[in-house]
């Protein structure tokens, strides 16, 4: 069998490690700075835009662009959760937590959405529910095999 070396960039002193070593204390170098720092980015960019700009002035592409960057972060925040909680520090405990942050982010964005269009109802609810839980079960399908 081949031995995995760790890489020298693993070794390598992080910055997010050094700030927050009691909450980030198991956790792989590699995934953790790369979360929260692109997490942290994108949601200080929603906040400065809600600062400065309104609806009318983003447009409809902008205000596309910030949902999709709202799910991002949404996706970012629910993945290092799920993470933690797992205690699974590997990358299938990576993957597991991806997949799952990503479509919880995607089902709540995506009612957000539609909220913020009034559009939302009873209907769309189910209708979002059954999406989201048909592509996870795909993907479990899919990875699986």
């Amino acid at each position: 069998p081949v031995s995995r070396l760790p890489s020298p960039v693993s070794r390598l002193p992080s910055p997010v490690y050094s700030l927050f070593p009691a909450i980030l204390p198991d956790m792989p170098k590699t995934y953790t700075p790369v979360l929260l720092g692109a997490g942290a980015l994108i949601a200080l960019g929603l906040i400065a835009s809600l600062l400065v700009t309104s609806p009318d002035q983003l447009g409809p592409f902008g205000i596309t662009i910030w949902f999709a960057l709202l799910l991002l972060v949404t996706a970012a925040a629910l993945t290092w959760l799920i993470y933690r909680r797992r205690k699974e520090y590997n990358r299938a405990g990576f993957m597991h937590a991806s997949r799952r942050g990503f479509l919880i982010a995607l089902w709540a964005v995506s009612l957000l959405a539609l909220n913020s269009l009034r559009q939302l109802a009873i209907t769309d609810i189910i209708l979002i529910t059954v999406l989201v839980v048909v592509i996870d079960f795909y993907m479990r399908r899919t990875l699986a095999s």
